[in-house]
């Protein structure tokens, strides 16, 4: 294990090559969204489905040189930014990269057009992945504390929950926050009062 300014930093192989995984602490954690907010960026503007409402997608493949690779690499794995593989953060650059382009060149209204669209689409994905993440979670959690309530195990049960809703309290502040909390308060507030 290699530390970093205060990153603990442990190496697992992949394949041929090796990818660093980065733990950060839940102060980290806090510090990254509060600077985003900072600068006015929206954490789920990373969020870039691979498909469109209907499941189609395209496929692009391009070489890359070494040194641009690992270091997509790394950024992936600082865990600084909310991308979870390679492709996250392509997607995301990509589609950074035609705003640009459009911003740049008037090539008529066709252009502006698409990106409209394809700002609608992807508007409408995110939400689904946000709201299948939510059940997910809700899901698990709930199993977790049944299963620790039949036991018999209370103080468990209030030790999941209490750490579920720090973790929540953790989240940017917006929609899917409060809407975390009003569930977990909805169906377990009377476990941890």
């Amino acid at each position: 294990m290699r530390t970093g300014v205060g990153i603990a930093v442990t190496e697992i192989g992949v394949g041929p090559r090796e990818v660093m995984i980065v733990s950060q602490s839940d102060q980290e954690y806090k510090d990254r969204f509060k600077l985003f907010k900072e600068m006015g960026i929206d954490p789920n503007e990373f969020v870039v489905p691979a498909c469109d409402d209907k499941g189609h997608s395209g496929k692009a493949f391009c070489r890359l040189q070494p040194g641009h690779d690992r270091l997509i690499d790394v950024i992936v794995s600082t865990g600084i930014f909310p991308y979870k593989t390679k492709s996250d953060f392509i997607r995301h650059a990509l589609m950074r990269h035609l705003r640009w382009c459009q911003g740049l060149v008037e090539m008529g209204k066709e252009i502006p057009s698409m990106m409209k669209q394809v700002d609608i689409i992807l508007e409408l994905v995110r939400g689904q992945i946000f709201q299948q993440e939510f059940g997910d979670v809700m899901m698990r959690l709930g199993e977790a504390i049944s299963a620790a309530l039949a036991a018999g195990a209370q103080g468990e049960a209030i030790r999941l929950l209490a750490f579920a809703k720090k973790q929540i309290e953790d989240m940017p502040e917006g929609y899917w926050r409060d809407r975390y909390l009003r569930e977990v308060k909805d169906r377990w507030g009377h476990i941890l009062r």
